[in-house]
């Protein structure tokens, strides 16, 4: 467009000094010759064509001002495109150069999560064993329990024993004192359903 506007203005240049030129050269050839009617029309065409020209310039010069303000346009939405983008490019570059840090820490994590898993997998071991312990400690104390109940059983049939025994001394005992004179008083039969009494008190 702007190569059109300068053959354009060169043209219009060209011509102008050839009309110049040409009017020079016939003037100074030019006799003396008897004044005429004046050509008020003179000049009207190149005029006009100059006029014509210009609001051609005209023309283009609005049109191209148009056009730059579009591409001013075009480009500012470009810059403000590519200053995004390359915004966006260098928190990538940020984010990939901590990329290795995120593996690492993510293997370590990794590696945490199996350490607590296999503390979890004792945990619940002794757990299991402790809850074995108990039961068991349950069951000693039962039976521990019953070991008691079963020895205080024992040492009170013990003593109801003894106390029997002791019973059984005393009877024997009074049988071996009172039986000579129960034989001995026999044939007095009264005396012998007295003792007899006795015997049953």
């Amino acid at each position: 467009m702007f190569t059109n506007l300068k053959s354009k203005l060169q043209s219009v240049q060209e011509s102008v000094t050839s009309s110049l030129q040409s009017i020079t050269i016939n003037s100074t050839k030019a006799q003396y010759v008897a004044p005429e009617k004046p050509n008020f029309d003179a000049g009207a065409e190149l005029l006009h064509k100059y006029q014509t020209e210009w609001n051609e310039l005209h023309n283009n010069a609005k049109d191209n001002a148009f056009q730059a303000e579009i591409v001013a346009r075009s480009i500012a939405k470009m810059c403000l495109t590519v200053k995004k983008q390359h915004n966006d490019l260098e928190r990538l570059n940020t984010c990939l150069a901590t990329l290795p840090v995120l593996i690492e820490d993510i293997h370590t994590m990794h590696q945490t999560l199996e350490n607590l898993n296999r503390l979890v997998e004792d945990v619940e071991n002794d757990l299991i064993k402790l809850d074995d312990a108990k039961n068991a400690l349950s069951m000693h104390g039962k039976m521990l329990n019953e070991k008691i109940e079963l020895a205080n059983y024992e040492g009170k049939k013990l003593a109801e024993l003894e106390t029997l025994r002791g019973s059984l001394i005393c009877l024997i005992y009074l049988f071996t004192v009172f039986l000579p004179l129960i034989i001995c008083f026999r044939p007095c039969l009264p005396c012998q359903s007295f003792w007899i009494g006795c015997g049953r008190l």
